[in-house]
């Protein structure tokens, strides 16, 4: 008798779980109905080649500018990530020199595979706010919102007929980035917003 219990029992348990399985698959397929599985297709939809690369643009003449472009884009990538050194183009406030930018703008305009994603950095002598470190200076954000708003939307009027992406400052979680001091995000969400609407504008 207890054997024959224990048989029921055990069959009972099969057969409740064999229709929790099945239930699960149901429930599975319903939930992902649209969807293909990317196990049974080579051709993954996520699977895009888009590779970007660092690059240093302004240390080439003409061309080796366009040479190193071209196989850039030769090699499959896409996105191509330079810096524009805010202190280097307006070393004086008022006073822009966009003669490295105009050269390298009027390459990337002629090829269409390659975007761009300009990092605007650093802070010249005039804009510097308090409490930079001897070394990082350069790095400390601006004093003024409005003057690095103004510098990003010079820069934007003058390129946007090739630059859509921009990234504000680089690795801003890093001292050594934030002029030696530590960082500051609540400082950094404010050059996020004020970039953001001078770019936009």
């Amino acid at each position: 008798m207890r054997r024959l219990t224990l048989l029921i029992l055990s069959l009972l348990l099969v057969c409740g779980s064999l229709a929790a399985t099945f239930g699960t698959l149901r429930l599975r397929d319903f939930e992902l109905r649209g969807y293909v599985d990317p196990t049974k297709d080579q051709n993954l939809p996520f699977a895009v080649e888009r590779p970007g690369v660092n690059v240093e643009l302004m240390q080439y003449g003409q061309t080796d500018l366009i040479n190193t472009l071209e196989r850039i884009r030769s090699a499959k990538f896409r996105w191509i990530r330079q810096f524009a050194y805010w202190d280097e183009i307006e070393a004086q406030q008022g006073e822009y020199d966009w003669s490295a930018w105009d050269k390298v703008a009027a390459v990337l305009g002629e090829i269409d595979e390659l975007q761009p994603v300009v990092v605007i950095m650093n802070s010249p002598p005039w804009a510097q706010g308090d409490g930079g470190n001897i070394g990082f200076s350069h790095t400390a954000p601006p004093r003024s919102l409005a003057d690095f708003a103004a510098f990003c939307r010079e820069f934007a009027v003058r390129y946007g007929d090739v630059i859509d992406h921009y990234q504000i400052w680089d690795e801003p979680n890093l001292g050594n980035a934030w002029g030696g001091r530590d960082p500051r995000p609540a400082e950094y969400v404010a050059m996020l917003a004020s970039a953001r609407e001078a770019i936009l504008g």
